[in-house]
């Protein structure tokens, strides 16, 4: 008696094949997909604009080959700092003397927020999608991958 081979499932999502034969179909498509960036965009930045950072102690570390590089880094880096407020505790460590190319973040941050908050963004977020042109865009998807 022959043991039964099992069947694999086959996962049926909508797969886009990308060929350049296509794109007048995407470019027709081009605002939706910027009202929906944007709206990406704008959720990203409430989010993250929900946190409240308490207190923080971060430090960069940067090496690179060629001095030069690191001198611009340092050049842009180091105005900006002076931006930060001093209770954050941040510093850039500088290291002119490696033959190699490093950079390491380390230290902690505390960071409060409430629940509320992030709920209404996502509500929020939510409520501004295009919702009907993302349906009939995904027909058009669909219809046209058959």
């Amino acid at each position: 008696m022959k043991p039964k081979r099992k069947r694999k499932k086959q996962e049926k999502f909508l797969q886009i094949k990308f060929d350049f034969a296509d794109m007048k179909f995407f470019l027709d498509h081009r605002k939706l997909a910027i009202d929906v960036l944007s709206l990406v965009a704008k959720f990203l930045i409430d989010i993250v604009g929900g946190f409240r950072i308490s207190k923080s102690n971060i430090a960069v570390y940067a090496a690179a080959e060629n001095p030069y590089h690191l001198g611009i880094a340092c050049a842009v880096l180091y105005p900006v700092a002076e931006f930060i407020p001093k209770r954050l505790n941040f510093s850039f460590i500088p290291d002119f003397s490696s033959a190699e190319n490093i950079l390491k973040i380390f230290g902690k941050f505390f960071a409060k927020t409430r629940v509320y908050k992030l709920m209404w963004t996502l509500i929020l977020f939510v409520w501004r999608l295009p919702k009907i042109k993302l349906y009939r865009f995904y027909r058009a998807m669909k219809s046209r991958k058959r």
